[in-house]
């Protein structure tokens, strides 16, 4: 875990687009705290680092993130599944992003074959498991699991921040 720790600080001095903590990649700065908790549990979590639970909108995020989590789920000690800030809680079927609201777009989603799937009622909460090469599966809100929390940087008059 402090090898992990110490690559990302190591990772924000050297970018310095990132808070301690975070790593950059594209618009977007990601933290996975060595902690698990339910999925509101992880959101409070991530709103205290000023970041939201990770919101997935293209390919390449996906796959960049798969990567990450097959670097470091040696890291953990548990299971290897990851909370992200989608779900289902308003309308059975219906995924929206908790961040803005918005319908998780079908055309844009990385589901694991037979996922979503409800299998034991009430799996409202979005998250990538390490059992499906950490695509998308639905699961128990109240599950404690890690998860990744995502924050945007700006251009600060200092130069980027994050």
């Amino acid at each position: 875990m402090l090898r992990y720790l110490a690559v990302l600080f190591l990772a924000s001095v050297v970018y310095g687009q990132c808070p301690d903590g975070f790593l950059h990649h594209g618009a977007s700065c990601y933290a996975v705290p060595g902690t698990e908790a339910s999925w509101a549990e992880a959101t409070l979590y991530c709103k205290v680092l000023g970041a939201d639970l990770a919101v997935i909108d293209s390919a390449d995020e996906q796959h960049y993130l798969e990567g990450f989590l097959q670097r470091i789920s040696g890291a953990f000690p548990n299971d290897h599944d990851f909370w992200v800030g989608g779900g289902d809680f308003l309308e059975e079927g219906t995924w929206i992003w908790s961040k803005s609201q918005a319908m998780i777009d079908p055309a844009n989603t990385f589901w694991a074959p037979g996922q979503p799937s409800n299998a034991h009622q009430h799996q409202a909460c979005l998250r990538m498991s390490e059992n499906l090469h950490y695509k998308w599966e639905d699961g128990s809100c109240d599950s404690p699991e890690y998860f990744i929390c995502e924050k945007q940087f700006q251009i600060g008059e200092g130069g980027i921040i994050g």
